[in-house]
């Protein structure tokens, strides 16, 4: 470890995991290694000590900015001794990798589509809550129902109706059209995804719906809500964060674990909820079918690989890589975080660890035993912000589209800047008076652009450019010459790509000031 640690030029954090304890304490009775114990760039996990929250820290510095450079080596034999160990903690290593790389390539991916939905889900913001507001009003011991859409929900639905007014039920949207074609109105129903198919809410207009939201859900699936009661459940945008702050109020960012029903089980544990259950929660392909009521896989010409897994109430299930990782999630965070008495009352599909597996039956007679009204609880508490509020709010929305413009104009002077230097060095030469001056007009504008509240929302837009850039900078060539040409073209590029960002924000806050302007003019 001292000669990794000697050669460390970048501050690399180093997880170290020694999986026989009686190892360890030799080291520490034979050997003086304060100095490795003391690197704050050093975690040291050993067998039997402090794994238990190995793979939740290490998830948490793994990131979607980090993954590529997140590597695992072994010392010579160790392999060899500990080979059932060391199978296990690499797998859980490239299961981590694999999750935050899929998290950049979605980021990439919809990353025009996660700022629009920043913007428009802000109109949301006036008459609704954050899920903080409720934390004093619901009882731990109230249990929460969480339920998804797999297929296993066709066999036990019917007993959700039991469950109304004596427990919690938080429904993923994809099994709204299911539960009410049942009769049965959830008490909460959860959406965060940025992209979601329009498809599982089309149709479904009845009433006031409470939805429990991820800022950055999909906006165009809300829209086609009729009069949502809206509850902020989370959220990764600090704007968002800091307008909540006008009220003095508080949206955490929930480890959400990349689906809505993680998301629920997560508040749940947050608001320290005694009782979650799982309801619909296959995480399979249970009878060959993605969710319940859909046809038999086998006649939609479904083509992708399926991964046998150990099932909840079969001896084994067949799941895809995406569901294969939610479960991974469960198993860790079950393991790690969750203090709550977690049932599996899905009566198929794949197994979770750290769950009790009952049927519903048994769960409804066991826990339904007091009233508790979600709807009125409710309608007691009034919204986040008040009518002074709402105005500052607003206030600040507008403040925020004249931002957009002051953006613009530091964006193209930095591109002039470049451009000056860019002509200069293309000329031949080294102008040092001149490029230095350059650099310190540019440092300039970018120390504006990461001062401003805006570019929370042009670096969600072009997360693929800056990732290209900060790549080319962690490996450029020491040709000064040729690398500061090259460098002061991919900036120009980056520069020009966030100029781009900004003109679509501005329109999209404009967008915004003229739906909700009436409200407040």
């Amino acid at each position: 470890p001292r000669s990794i640690l000697k050669n460390n030029q970048e501050n690399n954090k180093y997880f170290f995991y020694e999986p026989n304890v009686e190892v360890f304490f030799h080291i520490l009775k034979n050997y003086d290694i304060r100095d490795i114990l003391n690197d704050k760039n050093v975690v040291l996990f050993v067998e039997g000590l402090n794994t238990e929250k190995m793979q939740i820290y290490v998830t948490s510095c793994v990131t979607y900015k980090n993954f590529e450079k997140f590597y695992v080596e072994n010392l010579p034999k160790y392999k060899e001794i500990y080979e059932g160990v060391f199978f296990a903690a690499t797998s859980m290593c490239q299961n981590i990798r694999n999750y935050a790389q899929a998290d950049f390539n979605t980021r990439k991916l919809y990353s025009q589509k996660t700022v629009s939905n920043y913007v428009a889900n802000l109109k949301y913001i006036f008459d609704a809550n954050v899920i903080e507001d409720y934390r004093e009003s619901i009882p731990c011991d109230i249990p929460v129902f969480i339920v998804g859409a797999g297929p296993s929900l066709a066999k036990n639905i019917k007993l959700l109706k039991e469950v109304k007014n004596h427990g919690i039920i938080i429904a993923a949207e994809a099994a709204l059209k299911i539960l009410l074609a049942a009769d049965i109105m959830p008490d909460l129903v959860i959406t965060a995804d940025t992209h979601k198919a329009l498809y599982w809410i089309t149709d479904v207009t009845k009433g006031e719906i409470p939805f429990l939201i991820d800022s950055g859900a999909n906006s165009d699936f809300l829209n086609l809500l009729h009069n949502p009661k809206i509850i902020y459940a989370t959220t990764m945008c600090n704007y968002y964060k800091n307008l909540f702050g006008l009220s003095n109020r508080k949206l955490a960012t929930l480890q959400s674990g990349g689906s809505v029903t993680t998301l629920a089980f997560c508040l749940a544990c947050h608001l320290n909820m005694e009782t979650i259950i799982f309801v619909g929660q296959d995480l399979a392909m249970t009878g060959f079918q993605e969710y319940a009521g859909w046809e038999d896989l086998r006649t939609r010409g479904f083509q992708r690989e399926l991964i046998a897994v150990k099932g909840n109430i079969e001896e084994t299930v067949f799941t895809t890589d995406d569901y294969k990782l939610y479960i991974e999630w469960f198993n860790m965070f079950i393991a790690d975080v969750c203090k709550s008495n977690v049932i599996n009352a899905t009566e198929g599909g794949a197994y979770i660890e750290g769950t009790q597996v009952m049927t519903l039956r048994e769960v409804v007679d066991k826990f339904c035993k007091q009233e508790f009204y979600v709807e009125r609880m409710l309608n007691e508490i009034e919204s986040s912000f008040n009518v002074e509020e709402k105005i500052r709010v607003y206030k600040k929305i507008l403040a925020t589209r004249q931002e957009c413009k002051a953006v613009k104009q530091k964006i193209n002077d930095a591109i002039e800047d470049l451009d000056n230097a860019l002509r200069l060095l293309q000329r031949g030469g080294w102008p040092e008076k001149e490029i230095n001056k350059v650099e310190k007009s540019v440092d300039k504008v970018n120390q504006f652009l990461n001062q401003s509240e805006i570019m929370e929302f042009l670096q969600i837009r072009t997360v693929g450019e800056e990732k290209e850039l900060v790549t080319y900078l962690e490996n450029k060539s020491e040709d000064v010459y040729g690398e500061t040409i090259n460098l002061y073209h991919r900036t120009k590029n980056y520069m020009e790509n966030l100029l781009s960002a900004n003109e679509e924000l501005y329109l999209m806050f404009s967008s915004l000031i003229d739906e909700i302007r009436d409200r407040f003019e």
